[in-house]
């Protein structure tokens, strides 16, 4: 499923909340193509006022990464500081 950050900005809030879980969800499986380690990324905490993304890696290891107020491309590049 395709999420789209102009059109979450139109949505209700539970809506919104859903589309930016789906994009945080492709980014992982983006990111699981890309990055041998990585498992998936999981929106953590939407609703509450410090959002984060989890990544999840082989063998278990996660890395929680504070996204709150981060558009769509913030995001991308928040995660991506992650990998240097």
């Amino acid at each position: 499923m395709r999420a789209n950050e102009t059109m979450a900005a139109f949505m209700s809030d539970e809506d919104a909340i859903r589309d930016r879980e789906q994009f945080v969800r492709n980014l992982g499986e983006l990111l699981s193509q890309t990055r041998d380690r990585v498992v998936s990324c999981e929106l953590i905490d939407a609703e509450k006022p410090n959002e984060h993304v989890l990544v999840t890696y082989k063998g278990g290891y996660t890395r929680r990464i504070c996204t709150h107020m981060d558009s769509y491309a913030a995001i991308i590049r928040d995660v991506a500081k992650g990998f240097q």
